[in-house]
């Protein structure tokens, strides 16, 4: 920049001296138009300068900037001054020559006089200026030190929490793992560990001792090895689904083998244990031993198809001796009667007619009560045959009651104690139905052809709030209900009853062909409480 200003120097000069510089002033005439704009640009020049100090005025000391822009203002007057230039003595060249004076004063000022009485203002103007940004840059940092370290400082006192927390938890989880080891170890009943590949992770004393096996030896069975094989398929299925998610527990009376091949009798409970994240981990099983309770279940049904056995042999022994006895005399009576009308006239006539319809009337009683202690068709044809007996019966007695009949032939296909059992059963529903319900229509299905044998007993009556318990109505003298379910427990079957006041009965008996009914609901055996 220093040799190009120093070129444009040296060739003004040069064209000053050869005269080839432009003329400026014309005696006669004034200042020339050269003259006059290049006053007027250099004022313009100066103004720049001006804008430029003000806008680097951080750059300055406030006291030499003022100076400064005073000496430009004064400079700039003093050129616009020489623009009106006429003489040497004239008042614009007085005038400028005066700004002029007064600009370099404040130069002075603003270089010479501060140089001398304030060095530093303009030797370490940028020294200052790095020394106050720098202030500012350490104030800065401190204030964010300051909240970094408050933001440390809450960091840290929710780190402690969270330690104290996972510490308490830490705490509760090793006296829950305690507790827990506690039970499973000194428990009376069984308690198993089950992954979910069905093999036996872990076992308790009181399992080991139920089934005879070691704990190493039970520890590496899966749990179908020691299923009884009547109970495996539906263990598989309820693991299956418990595995899957689509149950979390179930209950049911479950046959395990013991280490001898022996059958155990037990009530299973199995639950799944999830993960934090909800992922299935292992399955937990209590196993209570009901070998005994099942032995005292097995004679009790004894004892109960022992009583009825005897109360239907005693029943056929009434029908039979109804039958070859009073009943025939009383066919022959009436026999006897026919032929003593026709010797018989007037009004013995009457009389005789009167008597005969008489023992006609006793004798088709002793007939419905041989019929109602042993149904005729039972025997030879089945339960669906003596149903539909029955029905015909109950339809002329009770004309109100519109009776619906679904049946199924069974044949002699049933043994003869379950189908005298749901006989008795189907008896006693339409003798309530007839006596409490107030239904105008009745509906009865009956289904021996699947794996289960299906008596459903229904009606539109005025139903009623099932109790909790038949021991209930038992001690209220209704005696029906219970009479029902204890004979659905004789053939190991099970009953139920639906009803909800205002909304009518329905009575369920499932029956199994194999004999064994499971218990998967928490519903007792021949009870519920659901419309």
């Amino acid at each position: 920049m220093f040799a190009g200003f120093s070129l444009v120097t040296a060739v003004l000069v040069v064209t000053i001296f050869n005269q080839t510089f432009p003329a400026c002033y014309i005696e006669g005439v004034g200042l020339t138009p050269f003259k006059i704009v290049s006053e007027y640009v250099i004022s313009a020049i100066l103004l720049g300068a001006m804008a430029l100090l003000l806008k680097n005025r951080q750059e300055f000391d406030p006291v030499v900037l003022r100076y400064l822009i005073a000496a430009l203002a004064a400079s700039i007057v003093s050129e616009i001054a020489f623009t009106n230039y006429v003489s040497v003595y004239g008042a614009a060249n007085l005038l400028g020559h005066l700004f002029k004076i007064l600009k370099d004063y404040f130069l002075f000022l603003a270089i010479i006089d501060t140089g001398f009485h304030r060095p530093f203002s303009l030797l370490l103007r940028s020294l200052k200026q790095n020394e106050k940004a720098l202030r500012s840059a350490h104030d800065q940092l401190e204030q964010r030190i300051e909240e970094r370290t408050q933001e440390l400082a809450i960091s840290n006192a929710q780190l402690r929490a969270e330690i104290a927390e996972r510490q308490r938890v830490e705490a509760s989880l090793r006296e829950s793992e305690a507790r827990f080891r506690t039970i499973f170890e000194e428990s009376p009943i069984g308690v198993e560990v089950v992954g979910l590949d069905g093999k036996i992770l872990a076992s308790n004393a009181a399992l080991q001792h139920m089934l005879g096996y070691g704990e190493t030896e039970l520890n590496q069975l899966h749990f179908i090895d020691i299923t009884d094989p009547a109970d495996r398929s539906i263990s598989e299925v309820l693991f299956h689904d418990l595995v899957t998610g689509t149950r979390d527990s179930y209950r049911f009376e479950k046959r395990y083998m013991d280490r001898d091949g022996k059958s155990i009798w037990t009530q299973l409970t199995i639950s799944l244990v999830r993960d934090d994240r909800d992922q299935p981990v292992f399955a937990i099983g209590m196993i209570e031993n009901l070998t005994e309770r099942e032995r005292i279940e097995t004679e009790l049904r004894e004892v109960q198809r022992r009583l009825m056995d005897s109360k239907e042999a005693e029943r056929l022994s009434l029908a039979r001796e109804l039958h070859d006895g009073p009943i025939q005399d009383l066919l022959a009576a009436i026999i006897h009667l026919q032929q003593l009308r026709m010797d018989l006239t007037g009004e013995r006539t009457s009389e005789a007619a009167f008597v005969q319809d008489l023992v006609a009337q006793v004798s088709n009683t002793l007939r419905t009560i041989c019929g109602e202690l042993r149904p005729q068709a039972l025997a030879p044809f089945g339960l669906e045959k003596a149903i539909r007996s029955h029905a015909e019966d109950f339809r002329e007695k009770h004309p109100e009651l519109e009776l619906e009949l679904d049946l199924a032939p069974d044949g002699k296909t049933l043994p003869e104690s379950t189908r005298m059992a749901l006989y008795r059963i189907y008896q006693q529903s339409l003798n309530n139905v007839v006596r409490h319900s107030k239904a105008s229509r009745v509906y009865v299905r009956f289904d021996p052809l699947g794996e289960t044998i299906l008596l459903e007993v229904r009606d539109n009556g005025q139903g009623f709030a099932v109790p909790e318990g038949w021991i209930q109505l038992v001690r209220e003298g209704h005696l029906g209900l219970a009479g029902m379910s204890e004979r659905a427990e004789a053939i190991r079957g099970k009953m139920s009853v639906y009803s909800i006041p205002g909304e009518g009965t329905r009575i369920q008996v499932t029956v199994p062909r194999n004999g064994h009914q499971d218990a998967l609901e928490s519903i007792p055996a021949g009870f519920s409480q659901s419309s």
